[in-house]
């Protein structure tokens, strides 16, 4: 059968709760921002998404989708506030209206791609764009049109074709800091005349940053080392290895006071370093990895970070503190632990619990890890990853977030209801630990495991089977072989459900021989699927944000209805089939009724109102339209006679 894909809109009378924070919510894809020069409004934009926070509370003020296949990954205001800029990979700048988000013209620069924003202080119609390869620009944004270009390629090794990633202009606007992996140039604003090389290609520079007053320039590196130049002359007045080797500086600040210098490294710190020694003062840590953006306030003390997952955290410097929205996008997993509480498992081992009473979802940890696995009844979560609490893989209690057991393993996860933990790599299934182990086919990266009623069989989906192993003895009962598949969900007979593209397959218990019922939908393809304890609902949720539901045993029963605004990754049914947590891209989590969901399920198209009337108004019509079929059928044969005898 084939369901096609109904257009419904995202808020409809099925969903019953919003899961979710509501400061700082933005795009998953998030990938830079940039603050109002007045402190007031937070820019992000990521993709094709362009959002306006309200700094002070985090409130979405207003979201532009843009269309096309472009990619926008960096943003800037104009040093008065008026203009918003967005460019990314393509040779195009928008320039907006920082209030509207109305588009006010469009700049071709000629570049492969834009890798560096800057708005000129005091000089608002200046803005500098960096790019790969040959050149960077000064424009004028009154007439759209070049100033003066910056040729880095005559100042460095040519063919390295390095690329400007960081531009700071001083706060007169006379000066402007260009920084590529090859060195840091300072050039003179308007003219574009080049002044001198202030780090070369051995420090290797990442970031930089004026002193309030400009007398004083900082630049710091990939290996975390920092110098204090002189921007007139452009030499080193003082050198230190301030946060210790491997910790790259991505941005770097100085607070109004001129006390302090902020350092954003890769290790998740905001370094705090003292601007007239560069000793280390202190650290403000857990910020997470951080993403590309950053912004200090004008109060000299508020930092605003784009984090891993795209979300924004924002940090006192003064007091180190960090506050954070309570979950960001990217959810994996999601289950009922009871009537009232949803747990859920974002990427990077962020994990929450959500109140359907309260309408809260709070973020309570996070760690680095790559796989993770959430019990049936929400109990356990089973992390694995590199190092997590200083093992690789560790078994978390959701109602206290204690570690109740670890592994030294890693790899494709799943835990029981029980606690009992397995760990799939390439061709084995580990149990616990290195010693209890089983034999099966290949585990792709992309495999998924799951424990079957009671914890007592594992299905593991192993590139194209599905193996059931009996726990109790650790021994493989039965190997399936199955289309390719992306997704899949056991209920709590041991039947499969499994995706691939815009199909579900639902598979019968080891014992059932018949063939497999499968639901074919219209769309996009599928990215996670889920069925209720007692297998009787199946539900799949796609990259485009779109839920298909349907009921085993009632083939006319599939349809799909978009729900999200994002892809939806994981999904749950509670034990009761009454209702449906859905999670993904977005930073909430939706609860629908179920039975809502199927009375909102498109219906058969209708004949339209005014058939419906010239019919009733003329009964005999049809009879008419029978009477002269059939004429028609009487009259063939006596014509085909006649032509015949003419012959």
């Amino acid at each position: 059968m084939t369901v096609t894909e109904s257009r419904a809109p995202l808020e409809h009378s099925a969903l019953v709760r919003e899961l979710g924070a509501v400061p700082f919510r933005v795009s998953s894809s998030s990938r830079s921002l940039a603050l109002s020069p007045d402190g007031a409004t937070v820019a992000t934009v990521g993709e094709h998404v362009v959002q306006l926070l309200d700094a002070a509370n985090g409130a979405t003020l207003r979201v532009l989708e843009l269309g096309g296949d472009e990619r926008f990954e960096l943003c800037a205001f104009a040093s008065d506030g008026v203009l918003l800029f967005i460019a990314g990979w393509s040779a195009t700048v928008l320039v907006l209206d920082a209030r509207t988000l109305s588009l006010v013209r469009t700049l071709d620069t000629g570049h492969r791609g834009v890798h560096a924003l800057a708005s000129c202080p005091g000089a608002p119609h200046l803005l500098f764009t960096g790019g790969f390869e040959q050149h960077s620009a000064l424009w004028d944004m009154r007439a759209g049109r070049i100033v003066c270009e910056l040729p880095h390629w005559e100042h460095t090794a040519e063919s390295r074709k390095p690329y400007v990633h960081k531009a700071v202009f001083s706060p007169d606007g006379a000066r402007l800091v260009t920084v590529t992996y090859e060195g840091a140039d300072l050039w003179e604003v308007p003219s574009g005349t080049h002044l001198g090389r202030v780090a070369d290609t051995e420090f290797c520079p990442a970031g930089a940053a004026f002193s309030p007053d400009g007398e004083d320039l900082f630049v710091g590196n990939n290996v975390g080392r920092v110098a204090l130049v002189n921007p007139r002359t452009g030499t080193f007045e003082l050198e230190r290895d301030a946060l210790g080797s491997r910790r790259s500086i991505h941005a770097m600040f100085v607070t109004r006071d001129n006390e302090s210098l902020v350092c954003c490294a890769e290790d998740g710190g905001a370094h705090v370093l003292s601007p007239s020694n560069l000793k280390l003062q202190r650290t403000v840590s857990g910020v997470g990895s951080l993403g590309t953006g950053a912004a200090l306030g004008p109060d000299g003390d508020t930092l605003y970070l784009n984090d891993e997952r795209g979300a924004i955290v924002r940090v006192s410097v003064s007091e180190g503190t960090i506050e954070r929205p309570s979950v960001s996008g990217g959810c994996q997993h999601v289950a009922f632990l009871d009537d009232d509480t949803v747990v859920a498992v974002h990427h990077y081992g962020a994990l929450a619990r959500g109140s359907l009473r309260t309408g809260e979802l709070q973020c309570t940890r996070g760690a680095q890890v790559w796989s993770t696995g959430l019990s049936s009844d929400g109990t356990k979560v089973a992390l694995s990853g590199t190092k997590y609490d200083g093992m690789v893989t560790t078994i978390l209690d959701t109602r206290t977030w204690k570690a109740v057991a670890s592994s030294p393993l890693s790899g494709v996860t799943a835990v029981s209801d029980d606690g009992t933990v397995c760990v799939a790599s390439e061709r084995v299934v580990f149990f616990g630990d290195q010693r209890t182990r089983v034999d099966v086919p290949e585990v792709r990266q992309h495999a998924r495991v799951h424990f079957g009623p009671g914890g007592s069989l594992l299905v593991a989906l192993a590139g194209a089977e599905i193996v059931r192993i009996d726990v109790a003895s650790r021994t493989v009962r039965d190997v399936a072989k199955v289309s390719k598949a992306n997704a899949m969900a056991v209920d709590a007979l041991g039947r499969v459900a499994l995706a691939a593209g815009t199909k579900i397959t639902l598979l019968g218990d080891e014992s059932d021989k018949s063939a497999p019922e499968v639901f074919a939908f219209k769309g996009s393809n599928i990215s996670c699927v889920a069925t209720s304890l007692d297998g009787s609902l199946v539900a799949a949720g796609t990259h485009s944000g779109t839920l298909l539901l349907a009921r085993r045993g009632e083939p006319k029963s599939g349809f799909s209805l978009r729900v999200a605004r994002g892809s939806i990754d994981a999904l749950a049914f509670s034990k009761d089939n009454a209702l449906l947590v859905v999670g993904g891209s977005d930073p909430e989590l939706r609860v629908f009724s179920v039975p809502k969901l199927f009375d909102a399920a498109p219906k058969p198209a209708a004949k339209s109102r005014a058939a419906v009337d010239s019919a009733s108004a003329d009964p005999k019509a049809p009879r008419a339209a029978t009477k002269s079929k059939a004429s028609a059928k009487k009259s063939a044969p006596a014509a085909a006679k006649k032509g015949k005898s003419s012959k």
